[in-house]
Order: structure tokens, then sequence, then C-alpha cells
């Protein structure tokens, strides 16, 4: 039996894979298609899993996890939620992209 989706999250933060390390700091990456990216990544191995045709969701994604983000404010912003939303939900790449958060009010995050 197989599931009938699958939900992740993407911000874009860079992983340092030789050291296995998240940066000590909450950088952005400079890949301006790392979502698309990441996205390709999730892609291959559902299909490596015989998994291809499962229904992907996006539940969480921004530009960043902290909601003091100097970028949140800022018409770079605006820009980067329209360049991912059209370019990132086609067919047979992700079915819903769920934008987080709206709003500063809720956060886990902890600068």
């Amino acid at each position: 039996m197989q599931p009938d989706f699958l939900s992740i999250y993407l911000y874009p933060i860079e992983i340092n894979w030789r050291n296995n390390q998240v940066p000590k700091k909450n950088t952005q990456s400079a890949n301006p298609d790392l979502i698309k990216n990441k996205l390709n990544q999730v892609r291959k191995s559902l299909k490596k899993a015989g998994l291809e045709d499962l229904e992907l969701n996006v539940t969480e994604w921004n530009i960043s996890i902290s909601n003091r983000d100097y970028l949140n404010d800022s018409c770079f912003k605006s820009t980067y939620i329209v360049k991912n939303t059209t370019k990132n939900s086609y067919p047979n790449q992700v079915s819903m992209i769920g934008y987080w958060l709206f709003s500063d009010i809720f956060s886990d995050f902890r600068d």
C-alpha cells in the first residue's frame, strides 16, 4: 500500500553536505532556482522509489524560517513568492504550495 500524497516543507537554506551541517546563521541561498532544484530532487527520489505519480504538496515554504528577517518586508519577497508559485505549480511537480506564514504573529523559530 502506498500513501495518498507526500507533504514537504522548503526553505532556501543551504546545507554543507560535506560536514552534514546547517549554517550557524540563517543565510538564504544565493541560488535563484533552489526551490525548483529541491522539488526536482524530491521527484527524482519518488521515481526511484516507484512513486513517480504520487501527489506532492509543499505545505510550508518561505524565504526564511525567521519572522524577523529583513527580507520579509521587502519588494524582493513579493517577486520571490510569484516566481516560485508560478514556476513550480505545474503538472507533475507539485499539487499545492502553501506559503508559511502570512503574518509575523506566529513562529516556532527563535532567532
